[in-house]
């Protein structure tokens, strides 16, 4: 079992912690949560960040809550942690057991267990008349589409990126990349209107096995959230969201299984010195 990593950045809230812990618990049911994380040992970018409680494992999370809240329909439902992030932009495992061409896995492909409860509690962390894009691979379409629409968002848009090379083969060669528009609500039209397809940067995969370039991903932060605004990914990878969002002023959590890659958008991060790829 994996321990779930988590990295932000100077976010203030009273309310946030429990809505991370709930977050993680939900989108990773398998990770392994046991251990304290707390007194400064939680993955925080840069000084100032915020400090998270320690993460539990579900089990004894339940048993917590019951105790304090006997009444609770369910232990994590407690509406003070709703609606804590502005957008939600993530690129989680695409249901198709990928690997890459030199043979990376992705962690939770395998397994439609996490597809529910995640986008379940996304939905409920995202406040109210926002955003939320989410890739996902065309052949597992109306999985996801299903399971957007019963946790209760919108689907507005379908965005696609043209690349230059296509990225795998069937019965076409495939040049592009998808990813659903979708909404809590009934925000606002963006003052500037992205055209419905993009262009896409070959980033070389050299972070993750499926490395989304930042320059793909700016668009979309500029267009969908405002400066200051809480920029959540729960399937963070090598960390292009957080680079995207820290870009373009913005803050931004992202939560990371693979305990390489976590640190690997750290590092990123860190450094300062990314492109936009």
């Amino acid at each position: 079992m994996r321990e779930a990593k988590i990295v932000v950045d100077m976010i203030q809230s009273e309310l946030l912690p429990q809505a991370i812990l709930t977050l993680t618990q939900r989108v990773h049911p398998a990770a392994d949560c046991r251990h304290m994380l707390a007194d400064g040992q939680v993955d925080a970018l840069h000084e100032g960040g915020v400090d998270l409680p320690a993460i539990w494992s579900q089990y004894v999370m339940d048993g917590l809550q019951r105790a304090k809240h006997p009444a609770m329909a369910h232990p994590y439902q407690s509406p003070s942690t709703h609606g804590l992030v502005d957008m939600v932009l993530t690129d989680p495992p695409y249901l198709v057991r990928y690997r890459s061409r030199d043979g990376r896995p992705v962690l939770n492909d395998d397994t439609d267990a996490w597809l529910v409860p995640a986008f379940a509690e996304l939905y409920r962390v995202l406040r109210r008349d926002r955003f939320c894009v989410s890739f996902c691979g065309f052949t597992q379409a109306e999985r996801f589409l299903a399971v957007w629409k019963a946790a209760g968002f919108r689907v507005l848009e379908h965005l696609v990126w043209r690349k230059r090379y296509p990225s795998s083969t069937g019965f076409v060669r495939r040049y592009h990349e998808q990813a659903y528009l979708l909404a809590k609500g009934t925000p606002r039209r963006p003052p500037v209107l992205l055209p419905s397809v993009l262009e896409w940067r070959y980033t070389g995969n050299t972070l993750h096995p499926t490395q989304k370039p930042v320059g793909a991903l700016l668009p979309l932060v500029m267009a969908f959230s405002q400066v200051g605004d809480i920029v959540l990914d729960p399937f963070a990878g090598s960390g292009s969201t957080a680079v995207a969002a820290k870009i373009l002023g913005r803050r931004y959590i992202a939560i990371e299984l693979d305990e390489q890659y976590a640190a690997g958008a750290r590092d990123r991060l860190r450094s300062g010195a990314y492109r936009t790829m």
